[in-house]
């Protein structure tokens, strides 16, 4: 089954009767992307009235589970909202923040668990081409605005809610703003941090971000899970420490939260190792973001991203299609005479040379070892 098919299953059990886990902090990592700031004003602009996940009407459910998403997450609320677990649940202290110009797409929602106990929920990237050009600067930028605005938020709540304690979680870029959030707080805050979630979301650019001195004392309460075929969620440096759940289909579509299968009991399906694939995206991805120093990452995006204008793409569909739209690009750029064609098409030429490297590594004995080991 699914997150979907688990809250039906599990509809009657309450937290106290069934206590709060890792697929419940899944689906309420999930909640963050339906269009909550259309319904709930901000945290920081207007003092909030709790807002309950039964008051959610069928008409509410349509709306928000589709905007700005690439899901459809309005089965996700319709099934929240009778669920006797989930649907008197308070939603409190929505944020949302997104700019063209500064390359922000930020939304967090916080949600009373019990009268001590909050889960903060960031949302992932959207479908609008801001959130996805602010998740491509990740590769060169030490931070990114959503990950500064994911430390203030927390350290708001953290403020005025000096009472509770905090699971903090969020799929794709919302568990990497999760993830940012326990790496920077301040040691004293330890304490309230309950797990910090990230589901297949990216880590960090910095290589030495295990040396942070959160990392050794926070490591024991974060939570990485990715699946099987992983390619996000293998991107960049992050901790060591993941768990592979099982998925439907294979590829790139295993980062769809709906796909993650979970067994009778209420836990996640978990799997031993991940797919050769995902081994092969990890190093080629690897290799190709540290043979590129930072103007030449920079002239990437801002060729990737005119592209995507061009093909008219989402961003989503230039990654899924990368070789095929890297060829696109040189074609572009060599019709246009620019003088950046040569940077271009070597830079481009350097990704597939590391994923043919990659494979051909996988392949062969010391490969083959290696994944067996992980």
């Amino acid at each position: 089954m699914n997150i979907i098919d688990y809250i039906e299953k599990f509809s009657d059990k309450t937290f106290k009767e069934m206590p709060f886990n890792d697929v419940d902090a899944l689906v309420l990592s999930t909640l963050s992307y339906p269009s909550f700031e259309n319904l709930i004003s901000d945290a920081f602009q207007d003092e909030q009235i709790p807002y309950k996940i039964k008051f959610l009407s069928k008409e509410d459910c349509n709306k928000l589970g589709k905007e700005n998403t690439t899901l459809d997450h309005s089965k996700l609320l319709k099934v929240l909202a009778k669920s006797k677990r989930f649907k008197e649940l308070e939603i409190v202290e929505d944020s949302t923040n997104f700019s063209k110009q500064e390359v922000t797409q930020f939304y967090a929602m916080s949600i009373i668990l019990d009268s001590n106990t909050m889960f903060i929920s960031f949302r992932g990237t959207d479908t609008r081409m801001a959130g996805w050009k602010e998740d491509c600067n990740m590769s060169f930028l030490d931070e990114v605005p959503s990950q500064r605005l994911a430390l203030d938020y927390f350290s708001y709540l953290a403020k005025k809610y000096k009472n509770f304690n905090f699971y903090i979680g969020g799929h794709s870029k919302g568990g990497n703003l999760s993830f940012y959030v326990g790496l920077h707080i301040e040691k004293h805050m330890f304490k309230r941090i309950k797990k910090l979630y990230s589901f297949d979301g990216p880590g960090f650019y910095r290589e030495d971000i295990l040396n942070n001195k959160n990392y050794d004392l926070l490591k024991d309460k974060m939570v990485k899970i990715v699946p099987q075929d992983s390619i996000v969620g293998m991107l960049l440096y992050d901790t060591p420490q993941i768990k592979i759940v099982d998925s439907k289909y294979s590829g790139v579509v295993q980062h769809n939260p709906y796909l993650w299968k979970i067994n009778d009991k209420g836990e996640f399906l978990f799997l031993e190792k991940r797919n050769k694939s995902s081994y092969i995206s990890q190093m080629a991805m690897s290799l190709w973001l540290k043979s590129m120093n930072k103007e030449e990452t920079i002239l990437m995006v801002e060729a990737l991203f005119s592209l995507s204008n061009d093909l008219d793409q989402s961003i989503k569909e230039m990654v899924i299609n990368l070789p095929l739209n890297l060829f696109s690009l040189f074609k572009k750029y060599k019709s246009s005479g620019s003088i950046q064609i040569e940077k271009i098409y070597n830079i481009s030429k350097r990704l597939l040379y590391y994923y043919k490297k990659a494979t051909d590594f996988y392949s062969k004995d010391v490969g083959k070892k290696l994944i067996k080991n992980n």
